[in-house]
């Protein structure tokens, strides 16, 4: 069992979309994780990384910055250590 994971931009963008590039294994370590109690973590700095590629357009999200970050702390188990104000980004 996996306590908790932290993930790396490109899976925590790749989770949220439903993205086919998320491998399977990796999605049922993550579903693992979940299912078994453990917590899941996004860095600030995935934040800081995903910030200025929707503001330059290189990225495109469902959401503004501010509504994908609050969706996707929403999900059970999903932290963001340090305390990020989705306001601030």
């Amino acid at each position: 069992m996996t306590d908790g994971l932290l993930l790396d931009t490109h899976i925590a963008l790749w989770l949220d979309s439903g993205e086919d590039a998320l491998r399977s294994s990796t999605r049922a370590q993550i579903d693992g994780c979940w299912q078994n109690g453990g917590t899941i973590y996004m860095s600030a700095v995935t934040i800081w990384e995903i910030a200025p590629l929707v503001d330059t357009r290189r990225i495109e999200l469902d959401l503004p910055i501010e509504g994908w970050i609050a969706r996707f702390v929403e999900r059970p188990a999903l932290k963001i250590p340090w305390g990020v104000d989705s306001d601030r980004v």
